[in-house]
């Protein structure tokens, strides 16, 4: 029989004639913080007490609970207890613990450099925080307004009490140092042997995409731990029938639908596992009203607000000239699927990967090409590179050939296997493989390797189970530190947080090499991800530290996090020319205005025309280089006359 929760790996045990003291579960620690933060979010936003102070206050109420709770319950906690050093005296360990110091080291090194969060993540938190409260953002960057919003709101407190987004990466470097726990104390209750289970925890963990955002603000692999935790729990309520496992299970995947939206069809999933428990339910049906908070730090609340303000509970809407969404689903599940397989299986390095991936879409049917450029966005850029970068990773060649190994060495010797609970483990799997085609069926991205994050635990630790039972350690063993190893070099070399000295070896191959495009390249991405947390701040010289306003007069997608800084002086506002031309038109604007030259020409009619049309004086220009794709561009500094 398998034992509950911690017995074989994170918790001591603890003998009761000795001590009176409960262990503390730390994954259900991390989901009832995140729970308590999104919903003073959501309060302290009505009360439009969005600051510093509110959150303070939250903090103070939230340490009573625990004192409260502490004195009921009596936990006990001990870091020495639950990371003891023996547990790191094997490779395997070592290598995990190895790349969770680099993924720390990186994040406290670099600043956050992720495009999204710097682009709508942290703006519309500070867009909030300026406000006091959440509001719907008149912007040209909707993505502000109708995306989900559960890593703002557990962002939101650092912003608001510390002003600096630096300590960010933690949102997604706490969740990754206890993944080894969860999949284990899942892989167990799944049915899989301790030493199989024991393996599986240290190489899941060396994804590219969950490596790649462990250390920065991205979204994704938040989503993922938070789908791991409402599995895990939800097999715990399955076997156990305990309110407790129920309502963290409910409260993970709801925090999980919180955070995007294409994480709903997991929904499926995990709904099948909780119906195994239904004879749990009879016993505990009076106290089912107390699952009601979950539905607050789902995306409900989020759905409801699209609807409102653009008649969409998606908010698709609002960005009519992206393609978001698949309008063949036949067509959308072969994407889908090239997507997948080519950017799962992204190696370490891989020459001339930009090359390759323009190449690749040419070899497909005219037809069926065609049909893919119309059905998603960018015209189906593959998304290949020379190295795995965060936007694009998911799972990296290390894994995938790891999966292979396992699936090999099964479909050889799986007549002599023992089948143990395969019926209930075929159905999970079914209800994954059945949310992952629904997903491939309508999402129109080109970074589905990334999105699909979440997905892969539900079906690759389901797979895991059935087909591991008789697996030998001298099999998977080398996969593993192969795996390992390459997300090791990853995350020592990846663009935004490299440790190693990047520019200066770059540096000295340029003057060796002047001809060699492979390192002009190289120089340009990591010159560029090395100025993108910052890229905007030449252009606040020409702006008084008195200026509340700034206007961004610019694409939609623009890095304009570091236009905030110092975080709280002043608001910057994100329009595109339409919008901007029509508020100048109806009011007189009291602001500095920022636009790039390509926007001054096209559309305001040049240098002279503008000045003169909308009473504005140049006061800068700068020259700045937001994308590595894109070339640097000139940008003007205006003041309206007021």
């Amino acid at each position: 029989m398998i034992r509950n929760l911690n017995d074989e790996f994170m918790t001591p045990n603890y003998d009761n004639n000795e001590t009176k003291y409960k262990p503390i579960d730390l994954t259900a620690v991390c989901i009832a913080v995140a729970v308590w933060l999104v919903l003073s979010g959501w309060i302290l936003s009505l009360l439009s007490q969005l600051n510093a102070v509110g959150y303070w206050i939250s903090a103070t109420v939230l340490g009573l609970v625990v004192v409260y709770w502490h004195r009921l319950h009596l936990w006990r906690v001990s870091v020495v207890e639950h990371w003891r050093i023996r547990r790191f005296r094997r490779l395997l360990p070592r290598l995990w613990l190895l790349i969770a110091i680099l993924i720390f080291l990186g994040g406290i090194l670099y600043a956050p450099s992720n495009y999204d969060g710097l682009t709508y993540r942290i703006p519309r938190v500070l867009n909030w925080l300026w406000e006091g409260k959440w509001h719907w953002i008149d912007t040209s960057n909707t993505r502000m307004n109708f995306q989900g919003v559960t890593w703002e709101w557990l962002a939101a407190p650092f912003i608001a009490v510390w002003h600096t987004d630096r300590p960010l990466f933690l949102i997604n470097f706490i969740p990754y140092l206890l993944l080894p726990s969860i999949i284990f104390r899942t892989l167990r209750l799944l049915g899989t042997g301790p030493r199989k289970a024991w393996l599986a925890m240290w190489v899941f963990p060396a994804a590219y995409g969950v490596v790649l955002q462990a250390g920065s603000i991205g979204n994704d692999m938040l989503g993922m731990s938070f789908v791991m935790a409402a599995m895990l729990y939800a097999l715990c309520w399955t076997r156990h029938g305990k309110f407790k496992d129920l309502f963290w299970s409910s409260s993970a995947m709801a925090l999980a639908t919180g955070i995007k939206a294409t994480n709903l069809p997991l929904l499926l999933p995990w709904v099948v596992i909780i119906c195994f428990g239904w004879r749990h339910l009879a016993a505990i049906r009076a106290r089912l009203f107390f699952l009601f908070p979950t539905l607050l730090v789902s995306f409900l609340p989020t759905a409801f607000l699209n609807w409102h303000y653009c008649g969409d509970c998606l908010g698709t809407v609002l960005m009519p000239n992206a393609v978001r969404s698949a309008k063949n689903p036949l067509v959308g599940i072969v994407g889908n699927g090239i997507l997948l397989i080519l950017q799962n299986m992204m190696p370490p390095v891989l020459p001339y990967g930009a090359k390759l991936g323009a190449i690749i879409p040419s070899i497909l049917p005219l037809q069926l090409f065609e049909q893919l450029r119309t059905n998603f966005e960018m015209h189906y850029d593959l998304g290949l590179g020379e190295i795995p970068i965060e936007e694009n990773s998911g799972l990296g060649l290390g894994l995938v050939l790891f999966m292979a190994v396992v699936l090999i060495f099964f479909f050889r010797h799986y007549k002599k296997m023992e089948w143990k609970g395969w019926r209930w483990q075929g159905i999970l799997l079914a209800a994954g493989a059945i949310a992952l085609g629904t997903y491939m069926a309508k999402s129109g991205m080109t970074v589905a390797a990334r999105l699909c994050l979440p997905y892969y635990p539900v079906l690759g630790l389901v797979v895991y189970a059935i087909v591991s039972s008789d697996l030998p350690f001298r099999v998977v063993r080398p996969a593993i530190i192969f795996a390992q190893g390459c997300a090791l070099f990853v995350v020592v070399m990846t663009p935004a947080r490299p440790l190693w000295p990047a520019l200066s070896t770059l540096r000295f191959l340029r003057q060796q090499l002047p001809e060699n495009r492979m390192v002009e390249r190289m120089w340009k991405v990591y010159q560029v991800y090395r100025l993108r947390p910052r890229v905007f701040e030449p252009v606040l010289a020409s702006v008084p530290a008195s200026v509340e306003n700034l206007i961004l007069v610019g694409y939609g997608d623009d890095v304009d996090t570091s236009l905030w800084h110092p975080f709280g002086a002043r608001r910057v506002i994100d329009w595109n020319w339409d919008l901007y031309a029509r508020e100048a038109g109806t009011k007189q604007l009291k602001a500095y205005v920022l636009m790039p030259e390509t926007i001054l020409k096209s559309r305001a009619g040049g240098m002279k025309n503008f000045i003169n049309d909308y009473k504005v004086k140049l006061v800068g220009e700068y020259m700045l280089e937001l994308k590595a794709a894109r070339p640097p561009e000139l940008w003007y500094v205006f003041k309206s006359f007021y």
